[in-house]
């Protein structure tokens, strides 16, 4: 099974796109809720570089896609993802589903950083091999760039 966006438009709610001056927790104004980017093939460089995850991971089950769970997993590097919360719940990844996938990360040396882009990270969950320091330091400089 290939995992599709179908109806999930989340990203182009939660995240901040500063080539077209969107800021993060608004909807994209070339987005249709439940249809996605009306400006698909000409989207932005920023939209264009983002890798979520469930697209990018066929076997993500379809309760992690973003719109069902409330969390958009970002893949940063191969070993540390961003699941950044939707700003009406910005712990929806304490949910069991979601924090039972993180802990499986965890367990593979997949460190994830929550956050619902407030400059700081929520909670930290360290994979094998890996320190929350140097994790915060590899991803503080992109969360503060995006804001």
């Amino acid at each position: 099974m290939i995992n599709k966006c179908e109806e999930c438009t989340l990203c182009c709610e939660l995240l901040p796109i500063k080539e077209i001056n969107k800021q993060p927790s608004v909807l994209c104004s070339d987005c249709t809720l439940s249809k996605g980017c009306n400006i698909y093939n000409n989207r932005p460089e920023e939209c264009k570089n983002f890798n979520c995850l469930y697209i990018e991971d066929n076997e993500m089950p379809d309760f992690l896609r973003p719109d069902k769970c409330n969390v958009i997993f970002e893949k940063i590097t191969t070993k540390i993802f961003i699941a950044i919360n939707h700003y009406n719940e910005p712990f929806a990844y304490e949910r069991e589903n979601v924090i039972d996938y993180i802990k499986s990360l965890n367990e593979k040396g997949i460190s994830v950083i929550t956050t619902s882009f407030t400059n700081e990270p929520n909670e930290v969950f360290v994979g094998e091999g890996h320190t929350e320091e140097g994790i915060k330091r590899v991803t503080s400089n992109i969360l503060k760039n995006r804001v």
